[in-house]
């Protein structure tokens, strides 16, 4: 939400020097659409009602970044520039989602919202961006979760529609604890960390399996020995690539 939105005093060129001093490299990590704060300035970057134009909102009185709105698209694209030429090495775009509309929500809103094809705005985007990216030296990513594919918010799922076949699958630990409310089903992980991974993977495994997939595990602190197991579980699905935090 906006009025919880943070302003560094460091710059973009800082941040990625006192990095790099230390001897890491810099990624940054960039939430496109599911955005509650720019529409609520800028009107013309959200879902509006197709009767009268004005902004849409959801159920918990939020309004959403649109891949439909040219403000949004424009606010995205300012935003990867600016972090691509300051230096960061990796640019993760994560949030290609579109809200859980309701059937009242599509029968006001554009009536594309409720067609298969509408992947096309989602997977642009990411092009445009990745395009930007790699014009300015950074590598790009498309980041999508696992919580989001169970859900099915996956419309950026389309390997065939994408400029990179790389992506990178979030499984959020806290989320298989508490577990995932999909519509009407409630998804339980039950077991250890590496367990509850691994159900998990049961789930999304096909999803992303036309992907060069990086597998992140975040949202909790993990003891070095359930990271290993987590780390077995993943190479045993064929996943190589593993980033904690």
């Amino acid at each position: 939400e906006a009025q919880n939105s943070i302003k560094s005093t460091l710059t973009l060129s800082e941040i990625v020097a006192e990095v790099e001093n230390s001897g890491y490299k810099a990624t940054a990590v960039v939430s496109i659409f599911r955005d509650n704060s720019m529409p609520a300035f800028y009107n013309d970057g959200g879902y509006v009602l197709a009767s009268n134009g004005t902004l849409w909102y959801d159920g918990q009185g939020r309004p959403w970044a649109s891949p439909y709105a040219q403000r949004a698209i424009d606010y995205n694209s300012a935003i990867v520039t600016e972090l691509s030429n300051a230096g960061f090495e990796r640019i993760i775009c994560s949030d290609f989602v579109f809200p859980d509309f309701t059937e009242y929500d599509l029968q006001i809103l554009d009536p594309i919202l409720g067609k298969n094809d509408r992947c096309m705005s989602m997977t642009s985007t990411a092009n445009l961006l990745y395009s930007i990216a790699v014009s300015n030296g950074s590598e790009m990513q498309v980041e999508v979760s696992a919580e989001d594919i169970i859900c099915g918010r996956k419309d950026i799922l389309q390997p065939m529609l994408l400029s990179s076949n790389n992506i990178v699958l979030n499984i959020e630990i806290n989320k298989l604890v508490s577990g995932i409310q999909a519509g009407e089903n409630l998804y339980e992980f039950k077991g250890t960390p590496a367990e509850m991974v691994e159900q998990c993977l049961i789930q999304v495994n096909g999803d992303v399996v036309d992907f060069n997939t990086t597998v992140r595990i975040s949202g909790a602190s993990l003891p070095t020995a359930e990271l290993t197991s987590i780390k077995k579980v993943l190479s045993e699905y064929g996943y190589k690539s593993v980033v904690i935090g």
